[in-house]
């Protein structure tokens, strides 16, 4: 069975060398396209504060999820939960549906099923990932219809994967509550150390929320250190990122994080959304945020934050680019900060609004006109009109991948 396993990655795995590789296109109208080349064993560079972890793609311990080795999507899904448990070099290719064909497009009654109290019948459909996970898809890979969580584990990569429509269901029957929630992200993390999702997509798909909110983030991160988020797309949804559930975590190590070069676009709030935590955020694209009655904003400032923010474009917004959300007082340790360089339009408080919760409501509070911390990785700026005309070709999933061994050859299993 290992060696039939073993024959078929060999035919599976593609060419070339670590990290993201450029290519002509075609049309020399648009910009290059990039690959992602990976070495298995080698360190990672993600140009944020996963570095700080010298993490590692995983060296052994191959697992392929493929539809010709699992064509039941049921026993794909059972294979999926045991490799990425940890502790694998897992590659993923075509669709993942979690719900096992519960859930389609035009059908989401399974969460629409609820008991006398008005609480859901149906849990949703979370699957696990263990320490030590490298999580690779090729370039038709999707995970649908439900949930990843990370919970106290370390080292994992995510790369070059669809998250598609994780519905999920609301705390209770949203014809009745119409504040109701829902606790299902596409990627939910607590506790983790040394985390990078690179090149990745997100979108709640078809679904729209008509009664309430049967969404909750794509990458909720309640705590956690070393962690990178880049190269990735978000589109068609709410709430985007995040950082710590509430106002009660009570000191800045709860999240260190980086996010660069992630083209947010046609999406309402959050990116990130923060409270003690440390954010370095730098060479992103906004674009359409806010839509219908809802208004948006792209950076949420919180009690405890702090916020390094360089070379970003804020393309068009229907409410403010930051919205101010700290209820401490300026003599307060637990002050919000912000540093802020080269973005365009310039962060200023003409594009800034304040929730009820912010206290002082006074911008000029928060900035600083130096760094507040040594950023610990290597990391170099690209211009903000670059970022403009390139990003959205660069960002998101669906990318070519070639896997190599350290002699720039195809990786061959021992």
């Amino acid at each position: 069975m290992k060696k039939n396993r073993n024959k078929n990655i060999k035919l599976f795995l593609v060419m070339l060398i670590f990290g993201i590789t450029i290519t002509a296109c075609q049309s020399n109208k648009q910009p290059v396209e990039h690959k992602i080349t990976i070495i298995p064993g080698t360190e990672i560079v993600t140009y944020g504060f996963a570095d700080t972890g010298k993490m590692k793609y995983g060296n052994d311990n191959f697992v392929l999820i493929d539809d010709k080795t699992y064509p039941d999507m049921n026993k794909k899904v059972e294979a999926f939960r045991t490799a990425v448990s940890g502790n694998n070099f897992v590659i993923i290719d075509g669709d993942i549906d979690l719900s096992c064909g519960i859930i389609t497009d035009i059908n989401h009654d399974y969460f629409d099923e609820f008991n006398e109290d008005n609480t859901p019948k149906h849990k949703n459909f979370v699957v696990t990932i263990g320490s030590n996970t490298t999580l690779i898809g090729m370039e038709t890979a999707r995970i649908m219809y439900g949930s990843l969580l990370i919970h106290d584990e370390q080292n994992i990569i995510i790369q070059n994967i669809s998250f598609y429509d994780a519905h999920g269901a609301p705390e209770q029957n949203p014809k009745i509550n119409k504040e109701t929630k829902c606790s299902s992200d596409n990627i939910s993390v607590e506790k983790v150390s040394n985390l990078w999702i690179d090149h990745c997509s997100f979108t709640d798909g078809k679904c729209r929320d008509i009664y309430g909110n049967y969404h909750d983030g794509a990458i909720d991160i309640k705590s956690g250190e070393n962690i990178t988020i880049s190269y990735c797309y978000f589109t068609n949804h709410d709430k985007v990122m995040l950082l710590t559930p509430n106002d009660d975590f009570s000191n800045k190590t709860n999240v260190y994080i980086t996010l660069h070069h992630n083209y947010f676009d046609k999406v309402v709030q959050r990116m990130p959304r923060a409270r003690w935590a440390v954010a370095h955020v730098y060479n992103n694209l906004y674009e359409d945020i806010g839509f219908g009655r809802d208004f948006g904003y792209s950076l949420g400032i919180g009690i405890g934050s702090t916020f390094i923010v360089e070379n970003n474009y804020f393309g068009k917004h229907k409410s403010g680019i930051i919205s101010w959300f700290d209820k401490s007082d300026n003599n307060d340790n637990s002050f919000s900060q912000l540093f802020y360089k080269d973005n365009v339009p310039d962060l200023k408080n003409k594009n800034s609004i304040y929730s009820e919760i912010d206290n002082l409501k006074d911008y000029k509070l928060h900035i600083k006109k130096e760094k507040m911390f040594d950023i610990p990785y290597v990391y170099e700026l690209e211009k903000v009109k670059t970022i403009k005309k390139n990003l959205k070709y660069f960002a998101g999933a669906n990318k070519k991948i070639q896997i190599l061994n350290g002699e720039g050859k195809k990786y061959e299993l021992k």
